[in-house]
């Protein structure tokens, strides 16, 4: 079907488990759909990491879900499984808090409210109330940049950032920002760690010996 500017396609299956509890099966593959609208309209899958309010652009996507309703259609947030292959392009990420915190280490005259980008495109876990988001990329008007890790709704956030130090030369409003390709290496690097603090948010710190890789690796 036709929606949000783009087509949806989907298929699934409900079965009620028990009194006030429906076990919903989904599959679906979005094709250039604006993903304010998409976010919107399915309550940003069930997550707060990232939101309708803070995206812009046109999504292709793909997804497998598992979710727990109740009789009024509401979902048990602890129930929610999906795996989300997507490509956004032509977007933009608006103020979208743990990259404007960024700013805190590098890049303090640069604007991070509105970033706006060529393609991110990457492949999303969720499950038991945490996102995984393995490495993607990240090229911008404002900056390069990697991002990977755990977005958890539970207080267990854990999250990497790679900013290579080429981004120190400032990109002018003409600049075109293009993906380089995850094989491609980046080159000597700032990476930044973000972990919840003592008020509960994203707090991010330099690594120095990038300790988040070596604990991946290990």
């Amino acid at each position: 079907m036709d929606h949000a500017g783009g087509s949806i396609n989907f298929n699934g299956s409900l079965v009620s488990d028990k009194d006030n509890y429906h076990q919903a099966k989904v599959n679906a593959s979005l094709d250039n759909v604006d993903v304010n609208k998409i976010f919107t309209a399915f309550n940003n899958f069930g997550q707060n990491g990232i939101e309708a309010k803070n995206l812009e652009g046109k999504l292709t996507a793909k997804l497998d879900a598992v979710v727990a309703l109740d009789d009024e259609g509401n979902a048990y947030p602890k129930s929610i499984e999906s795996f989300i292959d997507f490509s956004l392009k032509n977007g933009a990420l608006n103020n979208f808090e743990p990259v404007k915190k960024i700013k805190s280490f590098v890049f303090k005259k640069r604007d991070f409210d509105s970033i706006r980008f060529g393609e991110l495109k990457d492949s999303l876990e969720i499950k038991n109330q945490e996102i995984k988001i393995n490495r993607m990329e990240i090229q911008s008007n404002v900056l390069s940049m990697y991002v990977e890790g755990i977005y958890s709704m539970k207080g267990n956030t854990d999250m990497s950032i790679q900013i290579p130090f080429n981004n120190l030369k400032k990109r002018d409003s003409g600049y075109i920002p293009v993906n380089k390709g995850l094989d491609k290496k980046a080159g000597a690097s700032l990476y930044l760690r973000g972990r919840p603090g003592a008020d509960g948010k994203i707090q991010f710190k330099p690594e120095i010996f990038h300790l988040f890789r070596k604990s991946k690796v290990k």
